[in-house]
């Protein structure tokens, strides 16, 4: 079981002293589980993975696709973020001088990692898939991201009836806020 909490941005609600103790540098999201507020997308995935392991998001820790899943983990924030900065803001950088890479190896390589049967990190679907298809949906959102096989895996993704519950709370949640719902 989970609440939303929705951080209004335009009124600078994140950057509240409050907000900024569980993470200052005042981003969304934070997850406080109990006490103990978790920031950064990938640190959260995996720290809410490990804590529930009951869930079946994470290999264990001596699992052989574990490695593939760190690494998935880590190519949502580290690599696919910064590349899709780079195709919205519209820069070139030699891929030797970005830790990404660049755009083109970022699509080449999620493209080869989900262009497999199973998912990213073994036969059942993880937190890396979870993290993965989250920012590669933004890409596509934004026609960021045009590639078919980047789309199939998000489908495949979002066909899943724990996003459909997520994005069924999510939805209610803006109409309150909105004052859509009575």
């Amino acid at each position: 079981p989970y609440e939303i909490e929705l951080i209004d941005v335009d009124k600078a609600q994140h950057r509240t002293p409050e907000f900024k103790a569980m993470n200052p540098l005042g981003k969304v999201p934070v997850v406080l589980d109990g006490q103990i507020p978790v920031s950064e997308l990938g640190a959260i995935g995996i720290y809410l993975s490990d804590k529930y392991p009951q869930a079946g998001l994470a290999p264990p820790i001596d699992a052989q696709t574990r490695a593939d899943y760190l690494r998935w983990c880590f190519f949502a924030s580290g690599i696919v973020e910064p590349a899709l900065a780079q195709k919205f803001l519209g820069f070139e950088i030699s891929r030797t001088q970005a830790a990404w890479g660049s755009y083109d190896l970022m699509i080449s390589m999620a493209e080869q990692g989900t262009s497999k049967e199973e998912w990213l990190a073994g036969s059942s679907f993880s937190t890396a898939d979870l993290l993965v298809a989250s920012i590669l949906r933004f890409g596509i959102m934004f026609a960021a991201i045009t590639s078919p096989k980047l789309k199939d895996f998000v489908r495949k993704a979002s066909d899943r009836p724990a996003f459909e519950r997520a994005s069924a709370k999510e939805a209610e949640l803006l109409k309150e806020l909105t004052g859509e719902a009575k």
